[in-house]
């Protein structure tokens, strides 16, 4: 009973985590593009917003671990000029 307990307190820690990801990068996302809702939905910007999903998942994760006392991930960006 209590196994369950602990793994869903923790399936709902991350569920809230994910879903205000999502939130952020959607609002943001609306405000810097200026689209409609239903712009919103196409797929181009809905990949567009989930890859931005997915690197702040991957900077939380490496934050946790800094935090945490491992050594993070270092990754030179696909932009950097040198």
């Amino acid at each position: 009973m209590l196994r369950y307990f602990v793994f869903r307190t923790l399936l709902q820690e991350t569920i809230i985590a994910n879903t205000l990801y999502y939130d952020m990068v959607w609002t943001e996302y609306q405000y810097e593009k200026e689209l409609t809702t239903t712009e919103m939905q196409e797929k181009v910007h809905v990949d567009e917003m989930l890859k931005r999903v997915a690197h702040l998942e991957w900077q939380d994760e490496q934050r946790s671990k800094w935090m945490c006392g491992d050594s993070p991930q270092y990754v030179v960006p696909d932009d950097c000029p040198f």
